[in-house]
């Protein structure tokens, strides 16, 4: 079966197959939204751990959502140039990376520098998650695809603030690693090409 521009149908056919695909782009959106929650519970450990006003405490929140809202689009139109799997790989690997700066930021400037980072790669991947369902799902299924996707974010923003709420030791920061390594990262290594 072919669309009518005459390439392949990136449609899964497997239902087994695209429960995996959707837990895995649903576990790495998780991860996103609860970086964006997540420090707003932590302002006043980030405000004595950094010696940091209240403008650099915000900056450090904010410049994670205005680099993610900035280059969301732009990036989702990498992903459909290059294929939907590698932006979500690099997404990963870039937010992974950038967690774990932050997590062990050692001043004000590293941490706001491993935030842009992090917002960068959460548009990557929150780019390519939704394109992995658009075109993963048959027409039947992907309005519920589409809800599971949407609940897991709403979700991702409670859970970002309850671990840091009430963890013991780096729990927020392996909430944040999750998907880039272990079980999120071979699920995204099961997402389609394109």
């Amino acid at each position: 079966m072919s669309t009518d521009l005459g390439t392949p149908d990136p449609t899964i056919h497997d239902p087994r197959q695209r429960r995996t695909i959707l837990a895995g782009v649903c576990v790495a959106l998780m991860a996103v939204i609860a970086s964006v929650s997540g420090l707003n519970v932590a302002q006043p450990e980030l405000a004595v751990a950094f010696d940091a006003s209240q403008s650099e405490v915000l900056w450090f929140i904010n410049l994670y959502t205005l680099s993610l809202a900035a280059l969301l689009l732009p990036l989702g139109a990498l992903g459909d140039r290059w294929g939907r799997r590698p932006v979500l790989l690099a997404g990963l690997l870039v937010f992974g990376a950038a967690s774990a700066a932050a997590g062990l930021a050692p001043s004000s400037g590293i941490m706001l520098a491993a935030r842009f980072l992090g917002g960068v790669g959460a548009a990557m991947i929150m780019s390519a998650t939704l394109a992995v369902i658009t075109s993963t799902f048959p027409d039947e299924e992907r309005s519920k695809a589409i809800g599971v996707w949407t609940g897991v974010a709403g979700g991702g923003g409670i859970l970002g603030m309850y671990c840091r709420a009430h963890r013991d030791g780096h729990t927020g920061r392996a909430l944040h690693l999750r998907p880039c390594t272990g079980r999120g990262g071979r699920r995204g290594r099961s997402t389609p090409p394109r």
